[in-house]
């Protein structure tokens, strides 16, 4: 034997006379502490897993929009590279109400799906109300899409000024008044 055993240097020196290459063979904690120990530990690994378990079933779930308080929709433009239809099925299939700024043309497609026009476009964005040599093309693509969305039993059609092209920002525009008395029969 070339030293003493490790009884013997257990039974001789402190924990912190021991060397730190050799381990005492009694720490202070029993058999049943140890196994006590081993059993919380697995419990906690087990809930740790279960919980994660229930929160990637939770988000495998479908989710509805239509739950909440919210009426969420999407905005075709955003998808130029997605048809419509493929862009209505995948929109109903996550429980929103509809999709923005399509045409009277598009309606079909929605309702196919579920979905409205949450907001009809009238004329285009550039060529809009404050430049009155938009007015006539403006007011009747305005008409269509009013009609049109109130058939379905819709609500919003949005209409826009337009680029101004110099035109200055803070006069008062008489074709813009005009379209106002024109679409709310008010001379205000």
């Amino acid at each position: 034997m070339v030293g003493p055993s490790i009884e013997a240097v257990n039974k001789t020196t402190s924990m912190s006379e021991t060397p730190s290459h050799r381990t005492p063979r009694h720490s202070g904690v029993d058999r049943r502490t140890a196994i006590a120990g081993a059993v919380i530990g697995s419990a906690a690994v087990a809930g740790i897993t279960q919980s994660t378990f229930a929160v990637e079933e939770k988000t495998s779930m479908s989710v509805d929009a239509k739950s909440g308080k919210l009426k969420q929709s999407v905005c075709k433009w955003c998808f130029p590279k997605i048809s419509l239809p493929d862009l209505a099925k995948q929109v109903a299939s996550m429980g929103m109400v509809g999709i923005d700024l399509l045409d009277p043309v598009d309606f079909s497609t929605l309702k196919e799906h579920g979905l409205v026009c949450t907001m009809v476009q009238s004329h285009p964005l550039t060529d809009g109300l404050c430049d009155p040599k938009f007015h006539d093309k403006c007011l009747e693509k305005m008409n269509v899409a009013i009609e049109a969305t109130s058939a379905e039993g819709w609500r919003n059609v949005i209409c826009f000024s337009g680029n101004g092209r110099g035109i200055e920002r803070f006069v008062r525009c008489p074709v813009v008044d005009a379209v106002f008395q024109y679409l709310t029969g008010s001379d205000e």
